[in-house]
């Protein structure tokens, strides 16, 4: 049996206040002064990558990057990151289930993250765009998911 995979496309909500070119928007240290964007998704989703078109990047490095994650509210322990170094294009693989036994409404978050409480990436600016690639499923019950085909 062939199973066909379908897209669906993530688009975060537009800001109510949007830079002007040469204009900088700054993500702040606070979790909700982090956040990128939010999406409730309209079905149960496996995500399967995180696509970043990064054009530009200050105050990081390979050894201390920037880091994006992507999780469904309320469980960000099961979180997937991508890190950011360099501009150029990054294809990250990920595995992040998102479905309505964890949250009703499945609320997909994208924040800016730092675990290093030490030497936090707070100056970090990376200016670019963040995609994200999925697979629709159902639940069939007993925590089992259908891979919608």
């Amino acid at each position: 049996m062939a199973i066909d995979t379908l897209t669906q496309t993530i688009t975060l909500k537009t800001l109510s206040v949007t830079p002007n070119e040469g204009e900088s928007w700054t993500t702040g240290t606070t979790k909700s002064a982090r956040k990128i964007g939010e999406q409730n998704l309209p079905a149960d989703y496996t995500l399967t990558e995180i696509q970043v078109d990064c054009r530009g990047i200050t105050g990081a490095s390979g050894s201390n990057p920037g880091i994006i994650r992507i999780y469904q509210f309320g469980r960000e322990s099961s979180a997937a990151t991508v890190e950011i170094s360099s501009v150029g294009i990054i294809l990250q693989p990920i595995n992040l289930v998102v479905a309505a036994r964890y949250g009703a409404d499945r609320k997909v978050i994208i924040d800016a993250w730092d675990p290093d409480t030490s030497s936090p990436n707070n100056s970090c600016s990376i200016k670019g765009i963040i995609g994200v690639a999925g697979r629709p499923y159902f639940d069939t019950g007993g925590g089992k998911l259908q891979e919608v085909v």
